[in-house]
């Protein structure tokens, strides 16, 4: 009986310390809610940072407005008028294609007319008959016409002069202007074609064909020469100006090669032989000359290639004879030398 109770106590005692350490698992630890508070503002942080914030969607870009096109304030014949008139000057412009621009007369700047006509005349003994006119350029549109300005001089032995003027928004500007006469021409067609040339000395003839855009200036379709003899080496400057004077291929004055040069630009250089000296030393002298402007970057065609490249179908009824042109007035200029 007395085992029997004591078991009973031992099982007791058993049970009790089993509840008690189960206990532990169940009531809080002192300190415990403040660290599982500490955890749920950690992880609510830790949830704001991995959502991103909400990305505001850019506003699309406006399209800039397309430029207006600014209208002219009066037809062009009519700002021809006033210029004529003395009432609006005209910016001559310099060719920034052109090597010789700073040459050009007149000089780049803004002149009345008779500013201009001074100027001009300043350069040129004589006198002159002051003459103009106006056409439309084949590649402008309706009201696009370009001013053409002529002075003739009275003495062929010296030269004429004739400038391109345009009427825009800018005003009245002169983009192209040359003198010409005695051994060169210059030929003016109403639907804007010029054709110029002439002789350029003693072993050279000239042949070049371009057209007047609206704006005044002058585009060049194709420049070609005849050279005879020692001109021929006038090539080797197109092909490369910057060559050392001394390494240039030359020719001496007893050749007698002859040889068309066509020009589409300075990268663009080609030619034909027409003739060889019978001398077969100078001869050979100048195969010598046709291999170095081949290396320069000359390139060889035959003849009927040539005269097709050069051949220009040109109305000749739209032909503008310059001299009969009105005469506007007729100004004398004499130069003291």
């Amino acid at each position: 009986m007395k085992r029997k109770i004591l078991m009973l106590l031992m099982a007791g005692l058993l049970s009790f310390a089993m509840m008690a350490g189960c206990g532990n698992s169940t009531e809080p630890v002192a300190g415990a809610e403040e660290e599982e508070e500490d955890d749920r503002n950690l992880a609510d942080e830790i949830e704001d940072e991995a959502e991103p914030e909400p990305v505001q969607a850019a506003e699309p870009e406006e399209e800039p407005e397309p430029e207006e096109e600014k209208e002219l304030d009066m037809p062009r014949s009519d700002a021809y008028e006033m210029f004529l008139a003395g009432e609006m000057d005209v910016n001559v412009l310099e060719d920034p294609n052109d090597p010789y621009a700073e040459y050009m007369i007149p000089a780049k700047g803004t002149y009345s007319y008779d500013e201009l006509i001074d100027a001009i005349l300043g350069e040129y003994p004589g006198k002159y008959d002051v003459k103009y006119t106006m056409f439309t350029p084949q590649l402008g549109e309706e009201g696009d016409d370009v001013f053409v300005l002529y002075l003739e001089n009275h003495d062929p032995s010296f030269y004429s002069w004739i400038g391109f003027i345009a009427y825009d928004t800018d005003g009245l500007n002169m983009r192209y202007c040359k003198e010409f006469g005695y051994r060169s021409f210059f030929d003016l067609y109403y639907d804007g074609y010029v054709l110029t040339g002439g002789s350029n000395g003693a072993g050279a003839q000239d042949f070049n064909c371009h057209c007047v855009l609206p704006d005044s200036s002058l585009r060049t379709l194709f420049k070609s020469s005849h050279l005879y003899s020692s001109w021929c080496g006038d090539i080797t400057w197109t092909l490369d100006p910057d060559m050392d004077y001394e390494l240039r291929p030359t020719l001496t004055y007893d050749s007698g090669l002859e040889m068309k040069v066509l020009y589409f630009g300075d990268d663009d250089v080609r030619f034909t032989v027409t003739g060889y000296s019978d001398n077969k030393s100078v001869k050979a002298e100048e195969e010598r000359f046709i291999q170095a402007i081949r290396e320069m970057g000359a390139v060889e065609i035959d003849e009927d290639e040539y005269d097709s490249l050069t051949s220009v179908d040109i109305d000749e009824s739209k032909l503008i004879n310059l001299s009969n042109l009105s005469t506007y007035d007729t100004v004398e200029k004499e130069i003291e030398y």
